[in-house]
């Protein structure tokens, strides 16, 4: 399977920062890069969408820690 788009999500409820998203640029065949910045270090949840076609998304969310 392809990806035909990705977007990435950082959140930080604990602190009161809303979601912040930001649209992945297609590099190369098999990799995706996205640039943001976050306003504070701490533990953050990341969310990938990736759209594989009109009808089908997957998504996914993890914990993270920023430094």
């Amino acid at each position: 399977m392809t990806a035909q788009g990705v977007s990435v999500t950082l959140s930080n409820m604990q602190s009161g920062i809303g979601p912040q998203t930001a649209q992945a640029v297609h590099t190369s065949d098999d990799r995706w890069q996205v640039k943001m910045s976050m306003p504070a270090a701490g533990r953050w949840t990341l969310g990938l969408d990736i759209s594989l076609s009109d009808a089908d998304k997957v998504s996914v969310d993890a914990p993270i820690l920023i430094k």
